[in-house]
């Protein structure tokens, strides 16, 4: 379950997971679209940013020879 603002309710409404109409994992965090009971819709952006790749660091391990 989870919260939305329903601006038809002008509230805050409990949801289960038979208002979700789509998850969309994007660079910029998941994306939750949601639809109340009352038929409003609307996006929820959860989840982090994915970082950004850190360059490879090459390491030479000296050994004895």
């Amino acid at each position: 379950m989870f919260t939305i603002y329903c601006p038809r309710h002008q509230s805050r409404m409990l949801l289960g997971s038979r208002s979700i109409k789509s998850l969309v994992n994007t660079p910029d965090g998941v994306f939750l679209h949601w639809q109340c009971r009352c038929g409003a819709e609307g996006t929820i952006h959860t989840g982090h940013a994915a970082a950004t790749a850190r360059p490879a660091v090459e390491t030479q391990l000296q050994g004895a020879a």
